[in-house]
């Protein structure tokens, strides 16, 4: 009977784990992974980004990559949420703020893309939210020359068709291409 809790420990690990993937993709090449809620979507990302423990096996990334997951914000503007540390370039800013549909909400912000977000500022919806840590994980690819895979999680579950539409031409065929 004690070896009834590493059976358990051993059939969970099994459960809970991906196993028997082989997934090779090649420089500029757009990649989609759907499945159903649960499947192992994120765990994948997350197992690629090197965040997911690995008991076992091979990854082997040839180059340097950004994952964009879960949207998070600091206190700070806007701007320096999309910067987040990095020198403010203007040219590739406008670029990627057009790209992640954010000019609209420039417009309705009391200081635009200067106004302080977060908790003692302005608190932005679900999918601004998610458009500025797109914004971000765009911008640090551009502006650092770095990252040369950009892995996306979810970036579009919060946003409308319509904007939806827009990122993935403008940012995510167009801008990254």
């Amino acid at each position: 009977e004690q070896e009834t809790p590493e059976v358990e420990k051993t059939s969970n690990i099994q459960k809970y784990s991906l196993q028997d993937i082989n997934l090779t993709v090649n420089h500029g090449e757009f990649i989609v992974v759907t499945g159903s809620i649960g499947s192992g979507k994120s765990s994948l990302l997350y197992a690629i980004n090197g965040v997911m423990t690995r008991l076992f096996g091979d990854i082997d990334i040839s180059g340097d990559l950004i994952l964009c997951a879960q949207p998070w914000i600091q206190n700070n503007t806007v701007r320096e949420n999309i910067t987040f540390g990095l020198d403010y370039n203007e040219k590739i800013y406008n670029q990627v703020v057009e790209s992640c549909a954010l000019i609209s909400d420039f417009d309705i912000l009391p200081a635009g893309d200067l106004t302080e977000i977060g908790e003692r500022g302005v608190n932005l919806s679900g999918g601004q939210k998610a458009r500025v840590n797109l914004a971000r994980a765009v911008y640090r690819s551009f502006t650092t020359n770095k990252y040369n895979i950009v892995m996306f999680d979810d970036v579009l579950s919060a946003v409308d068709a319509k904007v939806g539409k827009h990122i993935m031409k403008e940012c995510m065929l167009g801008l990254l291409k």
